[in-house]
C-alpha cells in the first residue's frame, strides 16, 4: 500500500490506513447544520469543477463507468 493513497470509506484505503464505514443517524442532525454544510460543499465542488482539468478528469471517469456497465 502506498502512503499516499487516498480513497473514501466503506473499508477502503486511506493514506495506507484501513478505513471502515460508519454509519451515521442524520435524523439526529438539526436541519439548519444540514442546509450550512451542504451549502459548504456546494460550493467548493463548484469551484472544483469550474477547473478545466478536473471536468475532463470526471468526464473520463464517467465514461470508463459507463464502458463497464456495457460490457457483460
Amino acid at each position: 500500500m502506498g502512503r499516499n493513497k487516498k480513497t473514501c470509506a466503506k473499508g477502503r484505503i486511506l493514506r495506507g490506513k484501513r478505513m471502515n464505514a460508519i454509519e451515521t443517524d442524520t435524523s439526529a442532525i438539526p436541519g439548519v447544520e444540514v442546509k450550512l454544510l451542504c451549502q459548504c460543499v456546494l460550493g467548493e465542488v463548484e469551484v472544483f469543477y469550474k477547473d478545466p482539468h478536473n471536468l475532463q478528469k470526471f468526464e473520463a471517469w464517467m465514461a470508463s463507468r459507463e464502458e463497464k456497465k456495457e460490457e457483460p
